[in-house]
């Protein structure tokens, strides 16, 4: 199941992390927080290819199998105050660093592409120059649901008589065990 709230907080606390500047959501930006600041919205989540059935590590029954879907995403990230755009260079650049990499990966995050620019997108703002950059970010993830039933027979026993005209009655019991 996709948890954007996981997504949420890994990206979040990236932004953060990386530097050390206020975080908001888009649409969740109210009072404007003071100074430097980076609203983040995540959109364009679509289905990457088929779900598909693998074993999990630990089946509870037999049969179970792990729903594995892919995933990606867009995560637009809009900066706002004095030297934003340095800002956001910093942040697009923390994405070389292990423990980067690791705190997405953490959350799920299996791929990123940082390779869309980095934009100036300043503009007056109540009759002053307010500084501003915006940065799109595209992301891959994996979704799990955990011990789906896919409802395999793993054991079928079944009695049964065979009746020939003319001849006794044989009786059998059929066994097949798929494990």
């Amino acid at each position: 199941m996709i948890n954007l709230d996981t997504l949420k907080d890994a990206f979040y606390d990236w932004v953060v992390l990386a530097t050390t500047r206020t975080c908001v959501w888009q649409f969740e930006n109210v009072p404007i927080p003071q100074g430097v600041y980076f609203s983040l919205r995540i959109d364009n989540i679509v289905q990457k290819g088929d779900a598909e059935y693998i074993e999990p590590e630990s089946p509870v029954l037999p049969g179970d199998k792990d729903l594995v879907t892919r995933w990606e995403g867009m995560l637009h990230i809009l900066g706002f105050g004095t030297n934003v755009m340095q800002d956001t260079l910093i942040l697009k650049n923390s994405l070389n660093k292990n423990e980067i990499h690791q705190q997405l990966k953490d959350a799920g995050i299996i791929t990123w592409n940082g390779e869309n620019p980095v934009l100036d997108i300043s503009g007056i703002d109540n009759s002053e120059n307010e500084q501003r950059s915006s940065w799109d970010m595209n992301f891959r993830f994996c979704s799990v649901e955990s011990n789906e039933n896919v409802g395999e027979i793993v054991i079928v026993n079944a009695d049964g008589t065979y009746k020939q005209t003319g001849k006794p009655d044989i009786t059998t019991t059929l066994n097949i065990d798929a494990s």
